[in-house]
């Protein structure tokens, strides 16, 4: 997983790093750990993270 929250916010508040992302990142990681429990079935992934499977393709091409 990630840096933690805090080194996140440090990132951001020196410049390294935009929110933007941030959250970006934050949500590919979330994606990712959805699409490895839900054994990589892009439905169930979906239902996991509570979105929809069309938000889910969205999240994925922006990846």
């Amino acid at each position: 997983m990630s840096a933690e929250p805090q080194l996140v916010v440090i990132e951001i508040l020196e410049g390294k790093r935009t929110l933007k992302e941030a959250i970006r990142s934050f949500e590919r990681e979330c994606v990712l750990a959805a699409l490895e429990r839900a054994n990589f079935d892009k439905r169930r992934a979906a239902s996991l993270l509570g979105i929809s499977l069309a938000s889910l393709y969205r999240k994925l091409e922006r990846s």
